[in-house]
């Protein structure tokens, strides 16, 4: 399951062009919280896109 997150994300950055840079100390703590943001940002990102690709008729 993680595997298909990681390649739909990877799909989402490559789409969008996105970069994402750090320069300095990067402690435990900060590759969590960044990890934690980035998989919420995705789900979030994949929920509007499974709502705008929904059918008329769905129940969702």
């Amino acid at each position: 399951m993680e595997f298909e997150r990681f390649f739909k994300f990877s799909q989402l950055l490559l789409r969008d062009e996105f970069v994402l840079s750090y320069s300095g100390y990067v402690s435990e703590d900060i590759l969590l919280a960044v990890g934690e943001t980035l998989r919420a940002r995705l789900d979030d990102r994949i929920t509007v896109t499974v709502k705008n690709n929904c059918c008329d008729g769905c129940t969702d």
